[in-house]
């Protein structure tokens, strides 16, 4: 879905044959907007809740930002090896997880140049890669903080006790 009026929304499709479709419920069974935009299939699409804009991925390992009121491609992301496996945007928007068939997940800004920002890699086959909104974005620093915090807190405090050794008879 890519709009939140509930009682009309419209509805983003991506398809095999490299298009974007765009269906309005309003409007009859035939999409009111049809865009091909890629060369290869669109494996995965994604809505951003920020702006009117459409994040999608294809086969080959390209993914890219487009505008839905133009069309028009506003950016592709670079440095992703493989297939791409899900797409994620953050809170504010300004930033879109990659994962990847390559066991990378990739941190890219969503404007401007659109540079990687991090990259890490992962043991397992990812799946999904989603954005926990409640936690803050926080500096090394201030996480390694915090752990050492939360270590501490966790542990039991343990309890002053008095002596009970005999004092030798003089």
């Amino acid at each position: 879905f890519t709009s939140d009026d509930a009682t009309h929304p419209t509805i983003a499709v991506s398809t095999g044959h490299k298009q974007i479709r765009l269906y309005d419920t309003r409007a009859q069974q035939r999409p009111v907007q049809d865009w091909e935009i890629s060369k290869h299939p669109i494996l995965h699409l994604l809505a951003s809740h920020v702006r009117p804009e459409l994040f999608f991925a294809d086969n080959m390992g390209n993914a890219h930002q487009m505008d839905m009121r133009t069309g028009l491609l506003t950016g592709t992301f670079k440095g992703i090896s493989g297939a791409v496996k899900s797409l994620a945007l953050s809170e504010d928007g300004s930033k879109l997880a990659v994962a990847g068939l390559d066991r990378f997940v990739r941190v890219f800004e969503t404007e401007g140049m659109r540079q990687p920002l991090h990259r890490a890699y992962v043991k397992q086959r990812v799946s999904q890669v989603l954005w926990d909104w409640d936690q803050k974005d926080l500096s090394t620093e201030q996480l390694e903080e915090q752990e050492a915090e939360d270590i501490w807190e966790s542990m039991d405090k343990a309890a002053l006790k008095k002596s009970t050794k005999r004092k030798a008879a003089a």
